[in-house]
């Protein structure tokens, strides 16, 4: 059947901290009750400090 919800969210969550190059330790906390009900409750835990002007709106740069 394929990947859950739940894993594939817990999966872009890791590659989108792996672009940022951080050491994650604890991602998310994930729920679904159907039809509609979603809770996500997000933690990144990262060895460095994260310096957030640095990544911040990162990806609309030269965009006109």
């Amino acid at each position: 059947m394929g990947n859950s919800i739940g894993e594939m969210f817990h999966t872009g969550v890791k590659d989108m901290c792996c672009f940022y190059g951080l050491d994650v330790n604890h991602v998310a906390e994930f729920s679904y009750k159907p039809p509609n009900d979603f809770t996500i409750r997000l933690f990144i835990v990262a060895d460095e400090e994260i310096m957030y002007p640095a990544v911040n709106h990162q990806h609309t740069y030269g965009i006109r």
